[in-house]
């Protein structure tokens, strides 16, 4: 068996911890330039901006929310009703998505769909709670 010395074992672990810190630089970058082409009606590049965004990391609720709202402001409300589940599932409230002007609009329109997303909400929590417990008590029956 051949041993990798631990000190190019460190430099591997520094190299990924150097690319995850690019990626989510670059992440950060693409959002808030999909944010600004948002505020500035060009929502066509900052659908394609925000899409970028989430193939280099798709669990910020952030960006779920954002896209959401620009799919209101396009009128794609299939979409955008996708992308407010999305936030909501990656740990948006529901708060947060009344923070959102077109969402909160949307759902003073749509009633029926705030109790949906609040429900949702709801769901998620009690799941996060349930992973939250199992891993508690995986570390427990390792560590004892």
């Amino acid at each position: 068996m051949k041993f990798i010395p631990v000190t190019t074992l460190l430099l591997l672990v520094m190299f990924q911890f150097s690319v995850i810190a690019q990626d989510m630089n670059q992440f950060h970058k693409l959002r808030k330039a999909a944010e600004g082409f948002a505020n500035t009606n060009e929502l066509d590049k900052s659908e394609a901006t925000y899409l970028k965004a989430i193939k280099i990391y798709n669990h910020d609720p952030i960006t779920y929310k954002g896209l959401a709202s620009l799919y209101l402001k396009m009128n794609k409300l299939k979409e955008s009703d996708a992308f407010i589940k999305l936030a909501i599932n990656n740990g948006a409230d529901i708060s947060m998505l009344l923070a959102e002007t077109n969402i909160s609009a949307y759902l003073e329109l749509h009633p029926e769909h705030y109790n949906l997303y609040n429900d949702l909400h709801k769901q998620y929590k009690i799941s996060q709670q349930i992973q939250d417990k199992k891993r508690w008590v995986d570390y427990l029956t390792t560590t004892f």
